[in-house]
């Protein structure tokens, strides 16, 4: 399978997403409907899943509005992406997305930051103001039937104390315990599962997490 180094157009169907034409100087026809102008069509999320060249960009956008007709891209930058964000490199690529979408009569989205939720600044806001981050701190519980819950991540670190399950990955915390009775590991002592539930509902699940804004733990 060939690699793609920017990845995954995620469709957002929702036709007021450009800024290319209004509907009300459009007429609606037949044929218009099975075969919209371009400013009409659906504009997808652009995930930059790698490595931003020129020439790649180019391609992909080509390709995203000849083979898939899509009216242009929402530009989304994540952890992978390089140039990094906010980088010369970056501003260098991104110019080169709102080049190449000009000339190919397409309209860019911008979006505000790296992955979600967004307010982050590519993790520079807690690297230079690490005093005024805020942080989320709630608990409850849940039925959760015959559901388990993964606990996975390279950086993720697991104790295990009085029937609660605590993990954290370093950004964020949390802890979890099944209150209708034990719980037991799959194989790979990801994934904890309640012990003989009697039926659908019957387990009930506590937590409590507390994590910094940008941080994805449970």
């Amino acid at each position: 399978m060939k690699k793609i180094k920017i990845i995954s157009f995620v469709i957002l169907a929702v036709l007021g997403m450009t800024a290319c034409a209004s509907a009300d100087k459009l007429s609606i026809t037949e044929e218009g409907f099975k075969e919209p102008p371009l400013a009409l069509k659906t504009t997808p999320l652009w995930h930059m899943n790698g490595e931003m060249t020129k020439e790649e960009i180019t391609a992909q956008l080509k390709a995203s509005r000849d083979l898939s007709g899509f009216a242009g891209v929402a530009v989304l930058p994540v952890k992978h992406t390089r140039p990094e964000y906010l980088t010369e490199g970056y501003f260098s690529r991104y110019g080169d997305i709102l080049e190449a979408s000009k000339e190919l009569g397409m309209s860019v989205i911008f979006y505000d930051d790296v992955g979600f939720p967004s307010g982050t600044a590519g993790g520079r806001m807690k690297k230079q103001f690490p005093n005024d981050i805020a942080a989320r701190k709630e608990g409850g519980s849940y039925h959760t039937g015959r559901l388990g819950m993964r606990f996975e991540g390279a950086d993720l670190q697991k104790i295990e104390e009085h029937g609660w399950i605590f993990a954290t990955n370093g950004k964020a915390f949390v802890g979890v315990k099944f209150l209708d009775g034990d719980y037991q590991w799959d194989d790979k002592q990801e994934e904890a599962f309640p012990v003989s539930p009697t039926g659908p509902g019957d387990t009930h699940l506590g937590y409590s997490r507390s994590r910094e804004a940008g941080s994805g733990l449970l």
